[in-house]
């Protein structure tokens, strides 16, 4: 299917599909599975994780934490409901990339085991990081389906391509929390209790965090 070319005749110029394009800077493949624009953004977090290794020599803990929250988490945090839903390996690699900053910021060598950092610097883990954005999706827009829908629309979809699709994955994620996080009566209150939940936990995937909350 990769191999059929849609292309069009606009005024006399030829215009050929492509298998990826850069849009509005997210990179979209034709199967939206995002594996371009994950490989681009390690390549923009290495970049950046270079930076830290220079600034760690003159710097503290709490100026590369800044620098941290400034180059790399606002690249992982962007755009973030579209793509966490890619596969474990898309993930991955560009998790290795926030745990060689974090080893930086810590200033450890590369075979330190990285949970125990992030817990001390009190960062979320890029599985954290998707799990926050897309529960805090569905929180800001509750209102448009309760409880009851948001299981149906999940088990409509649970077999089909479009579990992928930002509505279906995020509402997986938020019924998936634990009860008392769900119905914290406020958005901040909400925001708090979950951000304390996956800095204590530190998931190392979606996978972990599905088989640790269906236990509680």
């Amino acid at each position: 299917m990769n191999n059929i070319d849609y292309s069009v005749i606009f005024k006399g110029e030829h215009i050929h599909s492509s298998n990826n394009v850069k849009f509005l800077g997210i990179f979209l493949d034709f199967n939206l599975k995002w594996k371009e624009h994950l490989h681009f953004l390690a390549g923009e977090v290495s970049k950046q994780c270079y930076l830290l290794s220079r600034l760690s020599r003159h710097c503290n803990i709490s100026n590369l934490k800044a620098v941290y929250f400034s180059n790399i988490y606002s690249r992982l945090v962007n755009n973030v409901i579209f793509w966490g839903s890619t596969s474990q390996e898309n993930v991955e690699r560009l998790f290795k990339m926030q745990k060689r900053a974090v080893r930086i910021i810590c200033k450890k060598r590369k075979e330190e085991h990285c949970k125990p950092l992030i817990k001390s610097l009190e960062l979320l883990t890029l599985p954290c990081i998707i799990i926050k954005e897309s529960a805090l999706l569905v929180k800001k827009n509750c209102d448009h389906f309760n409880e009851r829908q948001r299981k149906c629309l999940i088990d409509k979809f649970s077999l089909s391509i479009s579990e992928r699709s930002p509505d279906v994955f995020c509402n997986r994620i938020f019924n998936s929390l634990p009860v008392d996080i769900r119905k914290s009566v406020s958005l901040n209150v909400f925001r708090r209790q979950l951000h304390a939940f996956l800095v204590g936990e530190a998931f190392y995937s979606l996978k972990e965090f599905f088989e640790r909350t269906t236990r509680l």
